[in-house]
């Protein structure tokens, strides 16, 4: 690990994968945010259809008519409500499991970047011995002079 390079490298990785794990978790909540924004519009468009349907049709009704059609509408427009909020439920379900899956990866990584430091510590304490023996020789190379000084 000469001049810690490894260790930057590894935090710099852990930054890396945050921020790719933040990014991906903001555009999926677009990509749901859009959706909906666009369900919204198809139901403004369609309560507005309605309203002129109506206002159309209330012209040339019985009063009577016009109470049951509007029983009709209000009644599909409760239906499409509902259907958003359910949509919304499940969605929200969705976004809490992701939460819960990136706060146990950065769990995980804070474990691995610990024992990561605690082996490269060890190593820290090993490295002067294994200089030592480099510099006297290791003992396949000793055992390698002999042979051919023989």
């Amino acid at each position: 690990m000469p001049g810690g390079r490894d260790k930057y490298s590894y935090e710099t990785a852990a930054k890396f994968l945050d921020l790719v794990a933040k990014t991906n978790k903001d555009t999926e909540k677009d990509q749901h945010l859009i959706i909906l924004l666009g369900q919204m519009n198809n139901l403004t468009q369609k309560i507005e259809e309605l309203e002129v349907m109506s206002k159309e049709k209330s012209k040339c009704r019985l009063p009577t008519e016009q109470g049951r059609s509007m029983d009709i509408e209000n009644k599909h427009i409760e239906d499409m409500l509902l259907t958003i909020l359910q949509k919304l439920n499940e969605q929200d379900r969705v976004l809490e499991k992701i939460r819960e899956n990136v706060e146990a990866l950065n769990q995980m990584r804070n474990s691995h970047s610990r024992s990561i430091q605690l082996i490269e510590i060890l190593l820290g304490h090993i490295m002067p011995d294994l200089r030592q023996a480099q510099d006297n020789g290791w003992p396949n190379d000793i055992l390698a002079k002999s042979k051919s000084e023989s």
